[in-house]
């Protein structure tokens, strides 16, 4: 869902930008790129949770890791150039969220079943 939302942000920005818009748009848009995808993240890892009884992510703390790590990304890649700062964005959200997932703190994991009481094969 973190692409799907990063995609149409990417989108809405090409054609804005291409109305000839005004730099403080352009900023406000650029400002908006890591937590229109970390949403996307968070919506994403939420509908895990209906899916997998396992999983026991909610929305606010998915979101909040995605955002680190989309804002994370944006940053490091800055300096290359703004058009790397939108995979920047994309790529951060998405290692930030695999970490978290594979740490066991979404409820999923390699340690989520003998933290919940579950044996181990």
């Amino acid at each position: 869902m973190g692409a799907v939302f990063h995609a149409g942000w990417v989108a809405l920005f090409i054609f804005t930008v291409s109305q000839g818009t005004s730099g403080i748009v352009r900023a406000m848009l650029w400002l908006t790129a890591p937590v229109v995808t970390a949403a996307g993240f968070g919506l994403g890892l939420t509908l895990l949770q209906r899916y997998d009884p396992q999983s026991k992510t909610g929305f606010a703390r998915a979101f909040v890791t995605a955002l680190s790590g989309c804002a994370i990304g944006a940053v490091v890649m800055s300096p290359i150039g703004p058009m790397f700062v939108g995979l920047g964005v994309l790529g951060g959200g998405t290692v930030a969220v695999a970490i978290w997932v594979a740490s066991g703190r979404s409820g999923r994991g390699r340690n989520a079943g003998v933290a919940s009481g579950a044996s181990t094969p």
